[in-house]
């Protein structure tokens, strides 16, 4: 018997069901298709429609019911089918889904909105060429299908395919010149692309037409950031933040571009806002960005994790590998160029002992025509340029590969690709060297540290296993080239007489107490000045101002411009001291610092970011420099600076210290690191879990403590 005879009844019920449901009033159409099924369980229509709106309620999986109770009663209908398949997508069932929408397809190939749905979900599983020929059917059958050409341009733009996806949103934009969603999307593909100033203007487009677009504002505040203009990138973010509060980075980075240009107005008050949303469980910041504001490992470890929680970039779980001949290591980074990361790494690279390692190289940073990038690439046996290669692409690639142990040096910092690592690119997975603390994740399965920047009472914060060196964590390159140059005071335009202090930290670690504390110091040694690095004039004239604020003449702040690494460790040694920032230290400066001959002093915090400085001072066994309490720290400082005789002893110790320390002994670090990477290794190999475990020097071995 058709269930769909006709009643009058239940032909009024279902009139005034269908009027609601186009009128988007679902909970008032799905009552009234229920009092359909009420008296005819197997009304297809009613189905169908209760089916729709459930879904449109956000109740997938009781639609999902009503619509296999319909395909029961009416057999394959291409309608049903698709209602299936969005259904299934709601409830993330991705490969149900697109089987859903296949069947359609076989019963009906001429329905553009099948193949939109099945793109959609193409492209939710990254598999990108095939949602990109699903889309361009879907516009193939209905050229007007907005929605249709912009969802392919993003597709086009996941799948690195930046021409391509250019020529569509220009397509788009040349029909619809007033359409600010697509100008927004343009932005973003120029940004990537890395032609800023286009990009600037297509989201200054964008907000002329549509003012609180919020994304508009947060891909402004990118572009701008690139470009040193922090102050206008800070309004930028907290605009897009203020606008949507989901938005899950624009208050950190807001926070951290006021920092970069040393703009401190309302400062403790935004980082108490920051603080508490954290707290809350709310992602409003990239992870790195906290670090250099306050040192508490536990809101560090929070806005890790809240962080890659919101990521959910699932993919397959990854198999044992068979035991290689060698331990295949993959290295996984943006800086293999002229970069901080590369002169501290690039001896290790070459010093890997190649019949028990092969190292392979995935570079996703700026193609580089440099020395060092041309260094680097003799230094592995393969080097891959991934830059451009979607983060799914690169994961098959290392799986395919067989790399054994992946070694994250990016971690949340600058052009990092953390997804790589949440996909899992290897079944061992480290953090090492790019972010000074934690993941948040256990797919990091390690992170390489010491027992001074991670002790063992505070392993509670590190959703790693902790791996400990027995020196500094830090890896030094002995080759840096240092240049024969010797300048003059008067070239540096520093005076010709006095104590110079100096600081060369990016500017955002430079916070309020930090620079009250060098001006304390400052105060009591008279014709002292503070030797710091240019890092915008922005910056500079916010320092100065905040120099003249603590009552002290703002010509006593010098800045450093910028200059070539060899000039930069030549030029280190006009200093006297280096003070250090809190309560993020210095790092590869720290030791740029101390490898010119400059004695460093520190304050040791609890957090990894504040204490790295003091695991090099504790290599170079220089306890003397190092500090736990603001106090002490302007103490010690201006002691030194009033003791020349002693400070020329600390010299001497720190001169002899570079010679013989293990900090700048390439050679044996390279062993310590392998032996870790070993035990690692044996451990995966035998199908047993990570754990923390210290690595130890015997008899000139370096051997991996039993856990």
């Amino acid at each position: 018997m058709n269930a769909n005879n006709s009643n009058p009844h239940i032909d009024q019920l279902m009139q005034r069901a269908l009027t609601a449901h186009q009128q988007n009033q679902w909970q008032q159409a799905a009552q009234l298709y229920q009092l359909v099924l009420s008296q005819q369980p197997q009304h297809v229509a009613a189905l169908t429609g209760l089916g729709d709106a459930l879904e449109s309620m956000g109740q997938s999986a009781q639609a999902l019911q009503c619509f296999d109770t319909a395909l029961q009663v009416q057999g394959p209908s291409a309608e049903l089918y698709n209602g299936r398949g969005i259904s299934l997508c709601s409830l993330n069932r991705l490969g149900e889904a697109i089987s859903s929408y296949e069947m359609a397809l076989q019963l009906r190939s001429d329905m553009p909105g099948v193949w939109f749905n099945r793109g959609l979900v193409l492209h939710r599983m990254q598999r990108y060429n095939e949602a990109e020929q699903s889309l361009s059917n879907a516009i193939r059958l209905q050229p007007d299908h907005v929605d249709a050409r912009y969802c392919r341009v993003m597709t086009l733009f996941a799948a690195s395919r930046y021409a391509e996806a250019l020529q569509g949103i220009d397509l788009i934009l040349q029909h619809l010149p007033d359409f600010a969603r697509g100008w927004n999307l343009r932005g973003q593909l120029l940004s990537a692309m890395d032609n800023s100033q286009e990009a600037l203007a297509s989201f200054d487009r964008c907000l002329q037409l549509q003012q609180n677009y919020a994304e508009a504002w947060l891909g402004k505040a990118a572009i701008q950031n690139s470009l040193q203009l922090f102050q206008e990138a800070s309004a930028s973010y907290a605009r897009a933040f203020a606008l949507n509060p989901d938005l899950g980075f624009a208050l950190g980075l807001s926070i951290h571009s006021k920092t970069r240009c040393c703009d401190w107005n309302d400062l403790p008050a935004q980082i108490e806002t920051l603080v508490s949303h954290i707290n809350n469980q709310r992602v409003v910041t990239q992870p790195f960005a906290v670090l250099p504001l306050l040192d508490d490992p536990h809101v560090h470890h929070q806005a890790a994790r809240l962080w890659l929680n919101q990521l959910n970039q699932a993919a397959p779980a990854i198999g044992t590998f068979s035991r290689h001949e060698k331990i295949r290591l993959g290295y996984f980074s943006a800086d293999f160029h002229n970069h901080a990361t590369a002169h501290l790494m690039a001896e290790l690279f070459e010093l890997h002992d190649r019949n028990r390692y092969e190292l392979i190289a995935f570079s996703f940073g700026p193609v580089a025509d440099d020395p060092m990038r041309n260094r680097l690439k003799k230094a592995f046996d393969q080097f891959i340029d991934v830059r451009h290669v979607p983060d799914h692409d690169v994961v098959r690639l290392s799986r395919q590969m067989e790399i054994d142990i992946a070694i994250d040096l990016k971690g949340f910092t600058q052009d990092c690709r953390e997804n790589l690592f949440v996909q899992r690119v290897a079944p061992v997975q480290v953090n090492y060297l790019g972010t000074p603390g934690t993941m948040g994740s256990t797919q990091w399965d390690y992170i390489i540290a010491d027992k001074t920047v991670i002790p063992e009472d505070c392993q509670q914060y590190y959703a790693e296993q902790v791996v400990y060196l027995p020196h500094c964590y830090q890896v030094n390159d002995r080759q840096r080239e240092v240049a024969d140059r010797i300048f003059t005071r008067a070239e540096l335009r520093l005076p010709d007489k006095g104590f110079i202090f100096c600081s060369f930290n990016n500017s955002y670690k430079i916070l309020p107490e930090t620079f009250s504390s060098w001006v304390r110091i400052l105060q009591q040694v008279p014709g002292s000045v503070l030797w710091l690095l240019y890092d915008g004039e922005a910056a500079a004239s916010n320092l100065r101002a905040e120099a003249q604020r603590r009552g002290i003449d703002d010509s006593r702040l010098i800045f450093a411009e910028r200059i070539p690494s060899a000039l930069y460790l030549a030029r280190f040694r006009m200093a006297d001291l280096f003070l250090d920032t809190f309560p993020c230290s210095a790092h590869t400066t720290a030791s740029d610092a101390l490898r010119s001959g400059v004695p460093l002093l520190t304050r040791m915090g609890r957090s990894f970011a504040s204490r790295v400085a003091g695991s090099i001072l504790h290599t170079l066994e220089l306890p003397e420099l190092i500090t736990t309490t603001v106090e002490a720290f302007e103490c010690r400082a201006v002691q030194l600076a009033s003791a020349p005789v002693q400070l020329a002893e600390i010299k001497n110790k720190v001169a002899e210290a570079v010679r013989n320390s293990p900090l700048f002994d390439t050679a044996k670090f390279a062993r310590h690191i392998e032996a870790a990477y070993s035990a690692m290794y044996e451990r995966y190999q035998s199908g047993l879990p990570p754990i923390s475990f210290a690595v130890q020097t015997v008899r000139d071995e370096a051997v991996a403590e039993r856990p």
